[in-house]
């Protein structure tokens, strides 16, 4: 087993740092020792544009939360292009109150999305569908063990 597993999540708005709040939340206790980045933690001072490459650069995941306001902004893109360099790398974007069709540049338009969003509100198994994608790539990878199994209790 492989000792660390890094998440990059990227976002652009405010509806989209939720999102990718609640993800992180998540998966810190789903998958054991984890390395999740979120640009928001950035201390000030800080080279940014430095940590953002260092991050996307180290990445084994990296979850492109999209909601209304972020996929426009061309900071997402560059993100995804340089996680998808990465060919060991899962790339996936995760639509919040946006469809698919909106999603219409390359590297991410190429990428199966899962939207977490549906007319009635949040939907808690398209969450859970994010994470278990997640763990079946770090277990993939080996950072999981083979016999681990996602599991969700209710």
């Amino acid at each position: 087993m492989r000792e660390k597993f890094n998440v990059f999540i990227s976002f652009g708005g405010e509806k989209g740092r939720a999102v990718a709040k609640v993800i992180e939340t998540m998966l810190k206790t789903l998958i054991g020792p984890t390395e999740i980045f979120l640009s928001s933690a950035i201390s000030g001072g800080t080279n940014w544009v430095e940590r953002i490459h260092d991050a996307l650069s180290e990445n084994n995941c990296c979850l492109l939360v999209l909601d209304s306001l972020g996929f426009k902004r061309p900071w997402v893109y560059y993100e995804a292009g340089a996680a998808a360099a990465i060919k060991s790398s899962l790339v996936l974007p995760v639509l919040f109150d946006i469809s698919p069709e909106d999603v219409n540049h390359l590297p991410v338009a190429s990428k199966q999305h899962i939207k977490v969003m549906s007319d009635s509100g949040f939907d808690r198994g398209q969450v859970l569908a994010v994470l278990k994608a997640v763990f079946e790539h770090a277990t993939r990878s080996g950072f999981m063990p083979r016999s681990s199994s996602f599991r969700v209790l209710p």
